[in-house]
């Protein structure tokens, strides 16, 4: 790099002293706080008094001080730094970003007046919200893979303990392709890769997804969002793609578990992929694993006690 003002994520000698200065015209007493009197002068007075509170309040609660301790009523430079970065990187809001009182109200009333429990109004919700769907195509009662990844994307921005992850976004699509696998596996009850709602009330999949929030550390959530559970499958995954293209052949799986597995059982367990992906006929379908076909063998492989497990056997024997 010739001149380190170039790099526009992290390291600019630049954005740390446009950053720096801001803070420094602010902090009238040069004690390296803001407290919210300083903060009225922010951008010549743009912020209303009462988001100011807000970002006060939720300063508090983001750095989790411990109960009825006291807390300072001020910014210190990385809260300013951070608050910054906010302000500076949001979009614009467009109208048609806007949603009024009104429709909100509608939406939220033909909403409850047609779903009656958590597990309808979540399908519902994700389906409306999926971007794929034209209006004029029947509302699904169903849940698809590809409804989870916003809901996902979401769990990576506002978990602290995703913060590893969510500095690296070349992992955020491997670490959603994990969780889906993992949700359809344990909520789904076929291999249509569908998720209804019957399906969701007999799963604890609405109960962990509400506690994620407020469990002290993920990698306690067994069932899908473990960040550690994730990193065991992709580094297995990682061992055996030899070129990392995010593939495994035959021959790769062949080390799979140091040479266990028979040469017959990863020829079934490779046709049995091909069958549960219902390609077209006749069409040309490559031998391989993808990293979600992947995931999907090592749940078998680890868990041979569950039904679904036993399932994936059956076919495979």
């Amino acid at each position: 790099m010739e001149n380190i003002n170039d790099e526009h994520y992290f390291f600019s000698y630049i954005h740390f002293y446009v950053i720096y200065c801001k803070f420094w015209e602010l902090d009238e007493d040069h004690d390296m706080m803001i407290t919210p009197e300083d903060f009225v002068r922010y951008s010549d007075g743009a912020l209303p008094s009462r988001v100011i509170d807000r970002i006060f309040k939720v300063n508090k609660y983001l750095k989790k001080y411990p109960k009825n301790s006291e807390v300072p009523e001020s910014l210190d430079y990385s809260d300013f730094t951070l608050f910054l970065l906010a302000d500076e990187n949001k979009q614009d809001a467009s109208d048609n970003d806007v949603v009024s009182y009104e429709v909100f109200r509608t939406y939220w009333l033909e909403l409850t007046s047609e779903c009656f429990d958590d597990a309808s109004i979540f399908i519902r919700l994700l389906v409306d919200g999926a971007s794929s769907d034209s209006d004029s195509a029947p509302r699904r009662k169903y849940l698809v893979a590809e409804d989870f990844r916003p809901l996902i994307s979401h769990v990576i921005h506002t978990i602290r303990d995703l913060d590893v992850l969510k500095n690296a976004p070349i992992f955020h699509s491997i670490y959603i392709d994990t969780v889906i696998t993992r949700i359809f596996w344990r909520v789904s009850r076929t291999w249509l890769n569908k998720i209804t709602a019957g399906e969701l009330r007999k799963s604890n999949f609405l109960d962990v997804y509400g506690s994620l929030d407020k469990m002290e550390n993920i990698n306690d959530e067994h069932y899908f969002f473990s960040y550690i559970h994730f990193y065991v499958i992709y580094c297995k995954f990682w061992e055996l793609d030899e070129d990392h293209d995010m593939m495994i052949t035959p021959e790769d799986f062949v080390r799979y578990s140091d040479g266990a597995l028979p040469s017959r059982v990863i020829d079934r367990i490779f046709k049995v992929n091909k069958y549960l992906k219902k390609y077209p006929k006749n069409s040309e379908v490559p031998e391989s694993l993808d990293y979600s076909d992947f995931t999907l063998f090592l749940l078998a492989d680890e868990n041979k006690r569950q039904n679904k497990s036993l399932e994936y056997w059956f076919r495979i024997l």
